[in-house]
């Protein structure tokens, strides 16, 4: 048999004694359970008798534990009188029958009491190998130190709330002038600086503490189908998000469940065919005066669009005149007050030089642009018939009507720099069966925003935004496969930017942005949330990367001798591709990877058995969707998204 031996988790940490049976037939056992029996027996007896004549008033009766054998084999004979059975000398210290019964019941309740006690409390010091103890749970994801780093990357809440009632002000006056107004750790909202990821699991970690994450992380969620990711994790992290937020999915969950419960403007991108109030319009011509706009935007939409069309091998031959040609008509539609209307008409006549004639005559042209787009015009038949094929897997998403209304607006637009300076909430829907070729322009509407965040950020003081922008990408692979999601992920805390990237499994980020890519992703992630029901090889993958812990063993044998000991060490997966697969969801269960601390198994929350489940229920029946016509969807995407 074997049994763990003390040290903690780590190399070296673990260690498994293997002895031989100290008992060798049945014989010795039923030896062995007689002489127990008899021993508790008579410590029992003893405890019984000196309970009883303590709290009768008898005194301690002088009887010691050893005398009790005969005491305990002569109650039988003495069930009416208990006290005959004892010595001479310690009856008159003993009571009546009723005295006896009263303190056996005592003492039973008191034992009961302690083994429970010592039973949780040893049970509350086993943890399973490798995991995270609860001191290092407690060092990084415990309020107090979610807090403590929160002052640190949000300065502003260092500040007193504003207009205190005076009585409370008063009770804090004398605080607040030795801290020269300043709050305290203990008085920043845990929601101001953390998202919640519930409590570890007790029958893991030995201990129930709350798990938080810090706003400096980004963190990276593999989670299958119906386990929990939208009402665990999406929903619940939306809800309590102190900024602005953007998110993104293929249903409408996320914006029903947690609409009425922002702050700040709402502003919404549908593009499943329905509509909501506050629905936005943005064009992908806006700020394409200059060039190095138009461009940058033109190669993101024709890199995502070819991902996307990946038959299409002529489209990465030309990739980069499709894109010079597209930055060129989105550059001409800026400048002179069009829209991306007119550069889907250009996309669609290869023989329409508009564009060309529309820059030469416009004094802000970026020098040499029409003549570029001149130059491609008169490129032979057939190049030219690829480049245009490549620019259409970019413009694809405008042939769809909804999405050619929401991109072509005829006002003014969504303006992301207002959105983050009110922190208002922004909810982008794109039906599952669409994805890829809506892709680019969700994608080109999500970089603008991190784009203007990070130049938000890069002018405050504190070098972040504050409050920080929360970037909750469901479905991220298919809805707003940023090409540069790996480096946003790696650097965007560091401007005050929370990133919370969901997929499947890892196979969708393979297979979007490639072995090496997706080596990327995770790495850049600080932490890692899974959830259960991963399938194929995702189990073993992720048992991999969590990594082993050493184990040694040490062997007892007799030999004829006398005895020997042998050490060995052996490695052990810290949780197996089983326990990975089977996270259980009733129990609300995610792994939790950090970059610098041992996993953490928690048990989560989700928003419909919350605290604020009534909140979540009132904002599903205030926000109610209604079916798209193209007048009033027109009309409401002329001008920007209204508030909340």
């Amino acid at each position: 048999m074997s049994r763990p031996g003390p040290g903690g988790s780590g190399v070296g940490g673990d260690h498994t004694v293997v002895n031989r049976p100290l008992l060798d037939s049945p014989s010795d056992y039923l030896l062995a359970a007689v002489l127990a029996v008899t021993a508790v027996g008579s410590m029992l007896t003893w405890l019984i008798g000196q309970t009883a004549a303590l709290i009768t008033g008898g005194g301690w009766a002088p009887v010691s534990p050893g005398e009790t054998f005969a005491v305990a084999t002569r109650l039988p004979e003495h069930l009416g009188d208990p006290a005959a059975a004892w010595p001479v000398a310690a009856r008159a210290h003993l009571p009546g029958p009723v005295g006896f019964a009263v303190a056996t019941v005592l003492d039973l309740l008191l034992l009961a009491t302690i083994s429970v006690v010592v039973l949780r409390r040893l049970g509350g010091t086993q943890r399973r190998r490798g995991m995270a103890s609860a001191a290092q749970i407690t060092r990084v994801f415990s309020p107090a130190a979610v807090r403590a780093a929160g002052q640190r990357l949000r300065p502003t809440l260092q500040q007193p709330p504003a207009r205190p009632r005076v009585s409370r002000w008063l009770r804090r006056l004398p605080s607040l002038i030795d801290r020269g107004g300043s709050r305290s750790a203990d008085e920043i909202g845990l929601d101001e600086v953390s998202v919640d990821v519930g409590r570890a699991d007790p029958g893991v970690h030995g201990t129930s503490q709350p798990v938080r994450l810090g706003i400096e992380n980004s963190v990276l969620v593999l989670a299958a189908a119906r386990q929990g990711k939208t009402s665990q994790v999406v929903i619940p992290w939306v809800t309590s998000w102190p900024g602005p937020v953007l998110v993104t999915s293929v249903r409408p969950d996320v914006l029903r469940a947690t609409a009425a419960l922002r702050a700040g403007n709402l502003a919404v991108l549908d593009l499943t065919g329905t509509t909501w109030p506050h629905a936005l319009g943005w064009s992908p011509t806006t700020g394409c005066q200059e060039f190095d706009t138009a461009r940058r935007r033109a190669d993101l939409m024709i890199t995502v669009g070819k991902q996307g069309h990946s038959d299409a091998t002529n489209a990465v031959f030309f990739g980069t005149s499709a894109t010079n040609l597209l930055a060129g008509w989105m550059h001409a539609a800026a400048l002179t007050g069009r829209t991306m209307r007119e550069v889907l008409t250009w996309a669609l006549d290869e023989h329409d030089t508009t564009c060309v004639d529309l820059l030469r005559r416009h004094s802000g042209a970026a020098p040499g642009v029409a003549g570029m787009l001149d130059a491609l015009y008169r490129s032979p038949a057939e190049t030219r018939s690829n480049l245009f094929a490549t620019v259409l897997t970019g413009l694809a998403p405008l042939l769809s009507p909804v999405a050619h209304t929401a991109f072509c607006p005829t006002g003014p637009g969504f303006d992301p720099a207002e959105f983050l300076r009110g922190a208002g909430s922004v909810y982008l829907i794109v039906p599952e069966t669409h994805t890829a070729e809506l892709a680019p322009m969700v994608s080109v509407f999500v970089d603008e925003i991190v784009r203007t965040a990070t130049a938000f950020a890069a002018t405050a003081p504190t070098g972040r935004l504050d409050p920080p922008l929360g970037l909750f990408l469901d479905e991220v692979a298919n809805v707003a496969p940023l090409p540069k999601l790996p480096d946003l992920m790696s650097y965007a805390a560091g401007s005050g930017i929370f990133v919370a990237a969901v997929l499947q499994d890892l196979a969708q980020a393979r297979q979007r942005w490639g072995r090496d890519g997706a080596d990327m992703l995770w790495g850049a992630a600080t932490c890692k949330l899974v959830l259960g029901g991963l399938t194929g090889d995702e189990p073993e993958t992720i048992s991999r990367l969590v990594g082993t812990y050493r184990e040694r063993l040490t062997t007892t044998s007799r030999t004829p001798h006398g005895p020997t000991v042998s050490t060995s060490l052996a490695d052990r997966q810290i949780l197996t591709p089983e326990a990975v697969r089977t996270l259980d969801p009733a129990q609300r269960q995610g792994l939790l990877l950090h970059a610098t601390t041992p996993p953490v198994i928690t048990r989560m929350v989700r928003h419909y058995e919350s605290p604020r489940a009534g909140e979540h229920a009132h904002s599903v029946e205030q926000t109610r969707p209604q079916p798209v016509t193209g007048h009033e969807a027109s009309r409401a995407r002329t001008g920007k998204a209204g508030a909340a």
